[in-house]
């Protein structure tokens, strides 16, 4: 991933396109975020060098989006990070207006642009920066800050897959500030606890749990006629027969209670709440009362939805990459296998997947090499640009030129490598 190669020095447009696509996938594929200063500075750090830019830097918007604060600044050239700097909004208002209304900001020539003219005169002239481009970071389409790379010294003309890279870095950021958001919502969950008599028609609310469902406190005690209306009074019309169902039916002994329902609070919202507990029966099974906990999952599930949307969106790209990438776990064997990989060794990836890539992939003459790359990766070191011969299916000889970069899981730990390449094989017969 770190390829270092800017425009100028890149031979071939395409394959330049090419490597910042490539760079995008597997920055967010390998990158963890389970916390949030690590991947924020390798993104940072990966970013810049696949963009050939000196400056790169990612930037948080406070609650009321009047101030950003520097989450991570990574200059190449010292190979040096740092935090903590404050913009705000009395300042700079072009430029927070811009972040807020629009996805992609590209300026070249900082100085005479209007929006980063005010950042031109107290530090961009001292710092050499002459041209801008920043993406605007959104978690469920609200604004939460901006990731900015900044050219210093060399004049810069920002081409469109160079800003289709910047939005995609933006886009795992978003990712980065989405899990750090569900981890505060499951630390601060709304929570209480309930107990139900059906035969005194009475739920009562304890500890926080009125709250959970939108109520006062004075109604921590609801009595009730018919449980059926009680539950319309609160429960989504979706949910309400699957609850209905456990709190009428005959049900087994000691029914455990593990659930999430939608409520509709008194103000018309509707929230996501956790149901857990324990129901009991008489001995024809017809439940008589219960207790348990009640839980607002809202935050939580949205993040998980939001999560696995993106995530799905990230398997189709790389599945539908046109470059050969592949994954192996700790021990060496296969755990993704694209379209791409399919396609020029002839393999599908029902018939490679689970299997020692080396020993059943490799060309033996190439098998130390790889091995040795791996090893590396593994330990957390990224190769790029090393060259290997691959077997086919069919026999033929394939040369491929790859990169490969340590993968982790989103507690930092190495959980194996994923490799992008390109086949040379063209180009070793000439």
């Amino acid at each position: 991933m770190n390829t270092r190669r800017t425009r100028e020095t890149t031979a071939d447009f395409s394959v330049y396109r090419q490597r910042l696509k490539e760079a995008a996938l597997v920055l967010a594929r390998t990158t963890a975020v389970g916390d949030s200063d690590r991947p924020i500075q390798e993104t940072t750090r990966h970013a810049g060098d696949a963009l050939g830019v000196e400056r790169v830097s990612v930037w948080r918007f406070d609650e009321e989006r009047t101030s950003l604060t520097l989450a991570d600044l990574y200059e190449r050239t010292p190979d040096r990070h740092s935090d903590g700097g404050v913009l705000e909004r009395s300042s700079y208002p072009e430029y927070f207006d811009a972040i807020i209304e629009d996805r992609l900001l590209a300026v070249s020539d900082s100085g005479s642009d209007s929006m980063t003219a005010a950042f031109a005169k107290d530090y961009a002239g001292a710092l050499g920066i002459t041209d801008f481009l920043g993406a605007s970071i959104r978690v469920w389409g609200r604004a939460e800050g901006i990731i900015c790379f900044e050219s210093v010294g060399e004049r810069r003309s920002w081409i469109e897959a160079e800003k289709s890279f910047a939005l995609d870095i933006a886009n795992h950021v978003a990712q980065v500030f989405l899990r750090e958001r569900y981890v505060r919502a499951q630390a601060g969950l709304g929570r209480g606890r309930w107990e139900l008599d059906l035969l005194a028609g009475t739920m009562k609310m304890l500890g926080g749990a009125y709250a959970v469902l939108g109520l006062d406190a004075d109604r921590s005690t609801i009595a009730f006629d018919d449980l059926g209306d009680f539950l319309k009074g609160f429960v989504h019309e979706d949910d309400l027969d699957a609850m209905m169902n456990r709190l009428t039916g005959a049900n087994p002994p000691d029914l455990i209670v593990d659930a999430d329902r939608r409520f509709v609070l008194p103000s018309g919202e509707v929230r996501w709440v956790h149901i857990s507990g324990l129901i009991l029966t008489d001995d024809s099974g017809q439940p008589i009362s219960g207790s348990g906990e009640f839980r607002d999952v809202t935050e939580v599930r949205s993040a998980e939805l939001e999560s696995t949307r993106v995530a799905d969106d990230l398997a189709r790209l790389i599945d539908t990459a046109n470059a050969p990438i592949f994954g192996i776990d700790v021990d060496g064997r296969l755990n993704e296998w694209n379209q791409k990989a399919a396609s020029i060794t002839g393999y599908a990836a029902a018939e490679v997947m689970g299997q020692s890539f080396v020993e059943e992939l490799i060309a033996e003459d190439s098998q130390d090499a790889v091995n040795e790359v791996f090893a590396a990766a593994l330990e957390g070191q990224n190769r790029e640009n090393f060259e290997f011969r691959l077997r086919t299916k069919h026999g033929e000889p394939l040369h491929v030129l790859m990169n490969a970069t340590t993968r982790r899981d989103a507690g930092g730990n190495v959980t194996g490598v994923v490799g992008v390449g390109q086949d040379i094989t063209a180009l070793k017969s000439v």
